[in-house]
């Protein structure tokens, strides 16, 4: 997983990424302006044997000053299905404040 900061300002947060019930990366990150990190994670194969199955891998860069202090509220409401990392209303506030984004790819 890449994540990028595509803002004017360092910016450090927690990056959680959740699959298949499982959550192989809860990991404080710390990325400059313009920069990128990349981390890795693996999680458990948990099709039957011999089946495949397809399965939604997502991501958030968790950053307290935004979301508060309750990283398990991101994590529930990433389970919901809301969509944290894009913008909910009015962002002119948050311009001048760092930018993160998250990428995964899986081979």
């Amino acid at each position: 997983m890449n994540v990028t900061n595509q803002g004017t300002a360092p910016t450090s947060g927690t990056v959680i990424l959740t699959v298949a019930g499982q959550t192989p990366l809860n990991s404080p990150v710390s990325v400059p302006p313009g920069g990128s990190r990349t981390l890795t994670a693996t999680a458990t194969n948990t099709a039957p044997p011999g089946q495949t199955i397809q399965v939604n891998w997502s991501a958030v860069f968790y950053e307290a000053s935004v979301m508060g202090d309750d990283p398990a509220l991101v994590k529930r409401l990433m389970g919901r299905g809301f969509k944290l990392n894009e913008p909910l209303g009015d962002q002119r506030a948050n311009e001048a404040k760092a930018s993160p984004s998250c990428s995964s790819s899986t081979p």
